[in-house]
This record gives structure tokens, sequence and C-alpha cells, in this order.
């Protein structure tokens, strides 16, 4: 088995270095993990999130750290390839339009294995936290918050800017109290053009488990909308635990492989130099 979606110590909101977690890797049996750093260059929050650590320090977002960043990994890959770990090169990137050269610009110049994409923010608003989440949503409907969100994700897939889209229903995850059950449905006639999309790019989506361990009853995306992903053609599906330390390493990750089954999904993937590779047969 394998985890798709792993922070270490380079995004500001996580601990653990690389090597702890390969060592929790190996110990937990996994055959392959991808790194997959915070990239966020998003122009409304530059004071807040636009930052890594690199050398104890946190630093602006740039260019900069990713050669260390990729030698780090490629140490590490050689380390324990032996003992039967691969180790990827990924990043995780908030996408907003105005920053998609910037984007490109480093996702085509760097070996990267794989590019995650989300949409994180609406506005100034981070639909990932919950304080942002209360201000943001109050006073709005689910059918307005919706039609923001599937607007930019749309544009997120046609920049054709990645391999995957990370937790595809993230709005959900604060908006019950604020919005009400109608945001369960929202996506209904939104986003079927937009798999439609992602299937003649063959761009895939991951299945998020960190709802699971946080205590919410369903992953990233909803089993009803891996359906319509099923449905409309998208046939790449990964895994990642969206672990933020080495404890959560790998956290739902075999419930996810039988929900990908049980949906109808033929394999689960996994990456290399940007090219998807069908890793378990499901």
């Amino acid at each position: 088995m394998f985890d798709y979606h792993v922070h270490p110590d380079y995004s500001i909101d996580a601990t653990g270095s690389i090597s702890e977690y390969c060592a929790a890797a190996l110990h937990l049996g996994l055959g392959e993990i991808c790194f997959t750093t915070h990239y966020d260059l998003h122009p409304l929050r530059r004071q807040t999130d636009n930052f890594v650590r690199w050398h104890g320090e946190i630093v602006p977002v740039t260019a900069a750290w990713l050669p260390a960043y990729l030698e780090e990994i490629a140490r590490a890959d050689a380390v324990y390839r032996g003992r039967g770990l691969r180790v990827k090169a990924g990043l995780e990137v908030d996408y907003h339009p105005s920053v998609a050269e910037a984007i490109a610009g480093v996702t085509e110049k760097y070996p990267f294995d794989y590019i995650l994409g989300a949409v994180h923010c609406l506005e100034r608003y981070s639909i990932a936290v919950a304080a942002d989440c209360a201000e943001y949503y109050t006073g709005k409907t689910a059918e307005a918050v919706g039609e923001v969100y599937y607007g930019l994700l749309s544009q997120a897939v046609e920049s054709g800017l990645f391999d995957t889209i990370a937790h595809l229903d993230l709005y959900k995850k604060f908006a019950a109290p604020h919005l009400g059950p109608e945001i369960r449905t929202v996506h209904r006639g939104r986003l079927e053009p937009i798999l439609q999309k992602m299937a003649n790019q063959g761009m895939g989506i991951e299945i998020n488990t960190k709802n699971w361990y946080k205590g919410l009853p369903e992953p990233s995306p909803s089993a009803d909308i891996l359906q319509l992903c099923r449905e409309n053609g998208v046939e790449i599906v990964t895994l990642g635990s969206d672990c933020h330390r080495p404890a959560d390493l790998s956290k739902g990750i075999e419930s996810a492989a039988a929900l990908a089954k049980q949906v109808g999904f033929q394999y689960l993937y996994t990456f290399a130099a940007r090219r998807p590779v069908p890793a378990i047969k499901l």
C-alpha cells in the first residue's frame, strides 16, 4: 500500500522530517510514499500561507528551497528502496488563476513525480480552516458557495497544471452548521462537466482520508461524488492521508482502497515523473 499525500516539516503546519516519515512508512509496511509539501502562492494570503520551513526558518515561498527538497527526497529514496520503500517527490499546490504562470514555472522546471492540485481558498478565506469558514459562509447560501468553488475548480482543471485533484469536496468540511444540508448537493450539475474534462486530460482524483481520522463520517470526496467520477470517465485514483505528522501516516488508507473497489475503480495509481502508474489491481 502507499500514501500519496504526506506533509513533511517543510510545510509550516506540519511536523516530522522526511527521514522520520520514511522510518514510519517502513514500520507500517508501506511500499511507497510521496511527499507533497504545500506550495502556496495565493495573492490574498501572502501573510498567512505563503511560507515554507527551510533550515529551521520560516521563509516565503520561492523556488530557492526546491533543489534541496528534491535532493533530500532523492537521498531518502536511495537509502530506502533497497528495504522495499520507494520515496517520491511532489507538491500540493493551491490554485488561483493569477498565479497559474508562476505555478507552471515551477512544476515544469523541476523533476517532480507528482503534482497535487487543490482549491483551498475562496476569496481570502481558507475553507480548510474552521474560523475562516465561520466568517466566509455567514450570510451566504450553499448554492452561492458551490458556484464559486466549482468555478475555481473548473479553471484549475482547465489549466492542465495538475496530475490529480485533492479533497474534491473540501468546502463541505466545515459548511453544514453555516449552510445547512443543501451543501451536500451543490455539486450536482456543476461537477459533471469538470469530471469529463479531467477524464479527457487523464487527470486523476485522490481519496483523502483525513476526514475519517479527524472524526468525520466520510472521506473527501464522499462516496456519491466518487461514483460520479467513475460515471464521467475518471479512471485514475490515488490515496492520501493528508498527514501533517508521522503518527497519522497512512491512516484510513485501507478503508479508502476498499471504497475505491466498491465504487468500481479498477486500479489504484501511483506516479513517476508525472506519469500515472497502475500500482494495485482492485
